[in-house]
């Protein structure tokens, strides 16, 4: 799919949600961002979407696990996406449709031939922008491409 067609999907998905919670323009605004599924004979569809744009301040934090940390979009989309992969996990293991197929050994999976997946975020990750921009930019594009590399193939272990 082209990054425009992504683009739509994402935002009319969003745009079916209920306006409670919504930023009010002018005066509100946040960052939209959304994974969307391409497989072959199958539409496109969002399978991820967050929305977001703080993190926690350090004073703020639990050890108890209880607290959201970091509400940036594209780490709540991630979180989303995780859900849905583990929803796919458990589909494959019931023998119902999904976009994984056995990989070798037992409860391996991979993505089935011609699935991809394609993120979209209306602005660029704050992450690049932060004090540490140069550490704080490797560290994430590290940790994203190491993400979706690990998804692309048969090298999928979940």
């Amino acid at each position: 799919p082209s990054a425009d067609e992504v683009a739509r999907l994402v935002i009319a998905q969003y745009d079916k949600l209920p306006k409670r919670g919504k930023p009010q323009p002018p005066r509100q605004w946040t960052i939209l961002a959304g994974i969307v599924v391409a497989a072959p004979e199958r539409p496109l569809k969002v399978v991820a979407l967050g929305t977001g744009v703080k993190c926690m301040p350090g004073n703020l934090t639990s050890t108890e696990g209880d607290v959201v940390l970091d509400a940036h979009a594209e780490v709540m989309t991630r979180r989303a996406f995780v859900r849905y992969l583990m929803h796919q996990i458990e589909s494959a293991s019931a023998g119902r449709p999904t976009v994984l197929v056995p990989a070798s050994g037992p409860g391996r999976w991979r993505l089935a031939d011609g699935v991809s997946f394609h993120m979209y975020i209306s602005q660029a990750p704050c992450t690049f922008f932060c004090i540490d921009a140069q550490i704080a930019a490797h560290d994430f594009l590290f940790a994203f491409v190491l993400f979706f590399v690990t998804l692309g193939g048969d090298a999928c272990i979940f």
